[in-house]
């Protein structure tokens, strides 16, 4: 299963999202709290330039896809959110795993927020704040296993 090759019906709606994502031309203000862009890229953004670089590629989107499907877990935490695409192959994959993600920026959180509704993603928990303050509260308020 892990090493599927053929298609799942989900890998379509997130490539959508994908699709609407790359060709966005919104522009949002970037809070960066990790090892900051190595495109050189300032705090305006496009949307579509996030999309082109940070997004993870649709292969590595559809083996954690699988993954999940495969295995089944409880809960999966993700850390670094961005636009909300691998989280989005995450919760489709298991509409019975919380998907727990963090993402430092508000704007970019705000995208990936919109990402999840456009595909009625309701076990996504998006963790908004510095990571230094949130990820620990989290992992503490987390039930065995």
């Amino acid at each position: 299963m892990v090493r599927h090759t053929g298609f799942f019906a989900r890998y379509e709606d997130v490539e959508h999202c994908r699709t609407e994502l790359l060709a966005s031309e919104q522009i949002i203000t970037v809070t960066d709290f990790g090892a900051g862009s190595h495109t050189g890229a300032g705090r305006q953004r496009r949307v579509r330039d996030i999309a082109r670089t940070a997004a993870k590629p649709r292969q590595l989107g559809q083996l954690l896809f699988r993954l999940v499907n495969h295995f089944q877990p409880r809960t999966v935490l993700e850390l670094g959110t961005s636009l909300g695409l691998t989280t989005a192959y995450l919760a489709t994959a298991n509409s019975k795993s919380r998907i727990i993600t963090f993402e430092g920026c508000p704007a970019t959180a705000a995208v990936a927020r919109e990402t999840f509704n456009s595909l009625g993603l309701r076990t996504v928990e998006l963790i908004e704040g510095n990571l230094d303050d949130t990820l620990a509260p989290t992992l503490a308020a987390l039930s065995a296993p």
